[in-house]
């Protein structure tokens, strides 16, 4: 080959990028490789025995927490029932806590009311009339006390017999009104927020020849007598 035939090549290249690139294959030459971490992870086979022996427990878990969830909304029940019962005996109490007081107040107010009615109206004497007037203030200032406490009388005069509400005296024969009538009032019945504080005590009208009470002692030796035993003569012309 002549000398004409060779060439040279040449090339004009950095020292410093010939350097960095020398340094970084030694960095890389240098570094530790790194092991990847390997996990081993264990799965049960669905179906398998562990499976089976969770199921009769789980079962039992969901009974028990029934069962739990049944007990709670019967304690809950039974404990607004109780609160409501509660309720309900302390607004009686309220209510109805002054009745024997109130009950023992009545005959005071039957006594006023009857020393009232025996005082003659438009007396010309102004000392009876004054003391007529006066017990009337005096009466109508107790009723309206005792109102307030929601206790009020009623009228029984004209009105049916009831037993719920009047308690009979006795009764009077007589034609002008319907048997079984009220005819009289002995006091008045009194309602305690509608419960009945006192029954009215009351004569009743019955028709004529229905009120005659028969003759207890009559009827008791009646009873009491021994029964006739038939005589010889007797049984001898049955037979």
């Amino acid at each position: 080959m002549s000398e004409n035939d060779q060439k040279t090549f040449s090339a004009d290249i950095p020292e410093d990028a010939i350097q960095e690139a020398l340094e970084s294959v030694d960095r890389k030459d240098a570094a530790p490789v790194e092991e990847e971490a390997v996990v081993e992870v264990e799965v049960e086979p669905a179906g398998g025995e562990a499976g089976t022996d969770l199921a009769p427990e789980l079962e039992k878990a969901r009974q028990e927490a029934k069962e739990a969830k049944e007990r709670m909304l019967r304690v809950a029940a039974d404990a607004d029932n109780t609160r409501k019962r509660a309720l309900k005996e302390r607004d009686e109490a309220i209510k109805f806590g002054q009745e024997g007081l109130l009950r023992d107040l009545l005959t005071a107010l039957d006594n006023l009311e009857r020393t009232l009615n025996h005082i003659p109206e438009g007396s010309q004497d102004p000392v009876v009339e004054g003391l007529r007037e006066g017990l009337g203030m005096v009466l109508k200032q107790f009723q309206d006390t005792l109102a307030r406490y929601d206790l009020n009388g009623f009228s029984s005069v004209g009105e049916m017999f009831d037993p719920n509400r009047h308690e009979a005296l006795s009764r009077k024969e007589t034609d002008e009104v319907k048997p079984g009538t009220v005819l009289e009032e002995m006091h008045r019945g009194y309602l305690l927020h509608d419960r009945l504080l006192r029954a009215a005590l009351v004569i009743v009208a019955c028709e004529p020849g229905e009120c005659a009470v028969p003759n207890e002692e009559a009827e008791k030796k009646a009873s009491e007598a021994p029964e006739e035993t038939p005589s010889e003569e007797q049984t001898d012309e049955e037979t």
